[in-house]
């Protein structure tokens, strides 16, 4: 009796287990394991078993807490691709080296036991609590290396909160310098009078924000303390601003720049004024921020 041959060489459908096994693709499978059939004419093993030696965990949340991600770089802040596993270990997350066979512990720290879920995008693993602990905040790790200040180049895994938190606070003031802030993410802002426009006979008031990561996430405005009396109607005027850059206690890595908004006292709106790029060459805290005529240009109302 004659035979059909019925060749079956895709499996990248993979594991199927909601349909009915009669009704599935051909290339999918009611059982899949051991292997990877994510290549179209390839059923490869899965992989194998390396002993990297003892490791010693508290495991809090069975089914939670494992991940795997590549990067560019390695933990140590070698420019490098390598491939990370990332455990959940009590309050802990660490995070094993493939490349390096290496663990490096504590990684990412939470004030509880998470139920930890991982996602990875743009090079940052991002983490979320899955119980929904009040104590646990969203939390991130990513490779930062921007020079801040023309000062410091960090070049290191960071943790941050996914929070993208306000300025502190700051001061608003007309002096020709502003004063030195108490503290980092605190800024302090001067409108200074200039040469010759028009608009500025009103009094002023100011708030800041920070600019975080490459994507440009802007947090919530801070208004800052004190006000600007207005100047003559035929005046101009510019900004400058002062911040903290911090021996040891460092300002956030992902915040990039600080945007600088004006408005007339009794107004609404604020109008935004100048952005402050920190990690493109800001100048250090006592010189004038980039540009110095940031504000509105001579013989223009502020807009």
């Amino acid at each position: 009796m004659p035979k059909q041959v019925y060749r079956i060489n895709r499996f990248d459908g993979g594991l199927n287990t909601y349909t009915y096994k009669t009704d599935l693709q051909p290339n999918q499978a009611p059982e899949f394991t051991g292997v990877n059939g994510d290549k179209i004419g390839e059923l490869r093993p899965a992989g194998g078993f390396n002993n990297t030696g003892t490791y010693s965990m508290t495991l809090t949340y069975p089914g939670y807490g494992l991940y795997m991600f590549d990067a560019d770089y390695r933990m140590t802040g070698t420019n490098s691709k390598d491939s990370f596993v990332v455990i959940t270990n009590g309050a802990s997350v660490d995070i094993f080296s493939v490349g390096a066979s290496t663990f490096y512990t504590a990684r990412i720290s939470a004030s509880k036991a998470p139920k930890a879920v991982y996602t990875h995008m743009d090079g940052v693993l991002r983490m979320g609590d899955a119980s929904f602990n009040a104590s646990n905040s969203p939390q991130r790790l990513s490779f930062e290396n921007d020079t801040f200040f023309g000062i410091y180049t960090p070049s290191t895994w960071y943790q941050a909160d996914q929070i993208c938190a306000a300025p502190a606070s700051g001061y608003f003031a007309s002096s020709a310098l502003p004063a030195e802030p108490s503290d980092v993410h605190k800024v302090n802002v001067s409108l200074i009078e200039s040469g010759t426009g028009e608009g500025w006979d009103k009094v002023w008031e100011c708030a800041v924000s920070f600019v975080y990561d490459d994507t440009g996430q802007e947090s919530l405005l801070t208004k800052l303390d004190g006000e600007v009396s207005g100047f003559a109607g035929d005046s101009a005027a510019y900004i400058k601003t002062r911040m903290k850059v911090g021996a040891t206690n460092r300002w956030n890595y992902r915040i990039k720049k600080v945007n600088v908004y004006l408005r007339s006292v009794g107004t609404d709106d604020w109008l935004f004024q100048a952005t402050i790029p920190l990690n493109e060459g800001a100048y250090e805290w006592n010189k004038p921020s980039p540009p110095v005529d940031a504000g509105p240009k001579p013989g223009k109302t502020p807009a």
